[in-house]
């Protein structure tokens, strides 16, 4: 028994209720260490343009709750267009951007802001890809690399807002994007 009269923690007990709060920073830090410096910068700057991508259409819907199945839709959608070699993903994903920021404004009106700052999200960090792919090779690393950074604080933003995406997503997207900002300028690209 402690001074209280409570009956004492186990060792660690805070350190696992606070992993469990903290699960989406723990699934981004594992998926980060999976997928560590194994994309090509056409890939970089792809998942960077989806990234915010994920956010215009989570605006779109409005859905906060939803988040987390919208970006698995999101990421499947990527992962189809990678599959084919016809069309560059990057400019699919972009015409997809259009499509859905017109949906978003039109079905959307009383929201039409959010889905038109996520939209405005899109076209900034769809041009750091269209940049990053045209210099050159290291200073389009590093611009993805800083890209990639700037989306985390665009995640954080969105976390502590709490509107357009999920905490849990925002906390998750952030620090996978940190980690993934930092190994982008730290290790060679594939």
């Amino acid at each position: 028994m402690t001074l209280d009269g409570s009956a004492p923690r186990p060792i660690g007990y805070g350190g696992l209720r606070t992993l469990a709060r903290r699960w989406p920073s723990a699934l981004a830090l594992l998926m980060a260490a999976v997928t560590w410096g194994s994309s090509p910068r056409a890939g970089l700057a792809q998942a960077l343009l989806m990234f915010a991508l994920g956010y215009l259409v989570a605006a779109a819907v409005g859905r906060p709750r939803l988040t987390w199945l919208l970006a698995v839709g999101v990421v499947a959608a990527l992962a189809v267009l990678r599959l084919q070699h016809r069309v560059d993903p990057f400019w699919v994903l972009l015409g997809a951007g259009v499509v859905v920021l017109t949906l978003g404004v039109v079905l959307r009106r009383p929201h039409a802001g959010l889905v038109l700052v996520e939209a405005g999200g899109v076209a900034v960090f769809a041009l750091v890809g269209i940049v990053a792919l045209a210099v050159d090779p290291e200073v389009g690393r590093i611009l993805l690399g800083v890209g990639w950074m700037s989306h985390a604080l665009w995640d954080l933003a969105h976390w502590w807002l709490d509107r357009v995406v999920s905490r849990s997503f925002a906390e998750w997207c952030g620090v996978f994007d940190l980690v993934g900002g930092v190994s982008i300028l730290v290790l060679p690209l594939a």
